[in-house]
């Protein structure tokens, strides 16, 4: 059995015992993209979290916040994310994040879908004033297999105010986790949940 991610096996453990609610942002999400009839198809459960992909040279984000963020938020949609160190165990040295570097080869783990983050823009010029931050992130879910491609798609391209999502922040390793869990969450809201059926897919 692939390693889950902690947050991911608490999240499926409440999923078997009620419906878990998408979560539906108050205003309806600047997002554009959305699932293919492959998604329901396939009802992907395990899914690798890859690395970070930047659009351009000199473009920086919180790397390793972003995909917490979007593990914990695929397991809020009832999918199972592998653990983010297992899956970096795998990739080749210096093999990590980079301008659109595919380091995670599709398929390695046996999973069922791949999450590919593509950071196209992150302007942090008014963040510590006033707590903004405006980017441009695009997700893709996509199956290992070329005959299933692409799944789900969403891309986001806003400013979000957080000033009351990092409030409690005691520091700004905790600013970025909570600003990028709330950027996540928003752009997540049009993923359809999995389908969980009796025998487990």
């Amino acid at each position: 059995m692939k390693p889950l991610s902690t947050t991911a096996l608490l999240l499926l453990a409440l999923a078997s015992c009620r419906n878990l609610p998408s979560a539906i942002p108050a205003v309806p999400p600047q997002v554009e993209g959305g699932a293919t009839p492959a998604l329901a198809r396939l009802n992907p459960s395990d899914v690798v979290v890859a690395p970070i992909e930047f659009a351009a040279e000199g473009i920086t984000a919180p790397e390793g916040a972003l995909r917490e963020a979007a593990a914990m938020t695929l397991a809020e949609h009832r999918y199972a994310p592998l653990s983010i160190a297992f899956v970096d165990g795998t990739l080749p040295p210096g093999g990590g994040a980079g301008v659109m570097e595919a380091s995670y080869r599709p398929g390695t783990l046996g999973e069922d879908a791949v999450l590919r983050t593509v950071v196209h823009g992150w302007d942090t010029s008014n963040w510590r004033s006033k707590r903004w931050l405006e980017v441009d992130l695009e997700f893709v879910l996509e199956s290992p297999s070329a005959a299933q491609g692409v799944l789900w798609t969403a891309r986001c391209t806003r400013r979000f105010d957080l000033r009351t999502e990092v409030r409690l922040a005691v520091n700004e390793a905790g600013r970025q986790e909570a600003a990028c869990r709330e950027i996540v969450k928003w752009t997540f809201s049009g993923l359809p949940d999995r389908t969980v059926r009796p025998e487990g897919r």
